[in-house]
């Protein structure tokens, strides 16, 4: 039986692409150079909010408050819609460890512009993804304490409790209230 040769240009060409692909997909630095930007300044704001996005989905200290205080002095009044779509982005192109973070943000976003069946999709995607994401458990606790949904609200605090995390009662922007 003939063995199957590949020229080893080929896997090293192979092996080469596979690495450039895997540093981009992992590098959030590189998630600003592939965007498309209309005009000077708005490629300074969207870069703005994309390095904010970046250091939430990193540093757990950075609370969705703080994250919200410092895009609206950049976008003002639209600062939720811009960090909406900015956050979007990131979902594409992130690694998967990020996605639980980044879609409890989208969730949080969504709320607070008044998407609350949205909100909560977002949500329940990132405990599929991450069933430990304390944060958005307690995004869904809100949204059935809102929505008088008292029964599913004592189920989620319930599986919060036997994860043996950390309840916050207060773990993030609780606008609308």
């Amino acid at each position: 039986m003939d063995a199957f040769q590949v020229p080893v240009s080929a896997l090293i060409t192979i092996c080469v692409g596979l690495t450039v692909l895997a540093v981009a997909v992992s590098d959030s630095e590189l998630w600003r150079g592939g965007m498309d930007h209309k005009g000077a300044s708005e490629q300074i704001y969207t870069t703005e909010s994309e390095r904010l996005v970046s250091r939430y989905i990193q540093e757990k200290e950075v609370s969705y408050d703080m994250l919200v205080d410092e895009i609206e002095s950049y976008f003002g009044d639209s600062a939720s819609e811009s960090l909406l779509k900015t956050v979007d982005r990131a979902i594409e192109m992130a690694p998967p460890p990020k996605l639980a973070r980044l879609y409890n943000l989208r969730g949080l976003i969504l709320r607070d512009i008044g998407l609350e069946d949205e909100a909560v999709d977002s949500f329940r995607k990132s405990l599929m993804i991450n069933p430990d994401n304390m944060e958005a458990r307690m995004g869904l606790v809100i949204h059935y304490m809102k929505t008088n949904m008292f029964g599913l609200a004592r189920s989620e605090i319930g599986k919060a409790i036997n994860s043996g995390g950390q309840i916050d009662l207060m773990p993030h922007s609780t606008k609308g209230l």
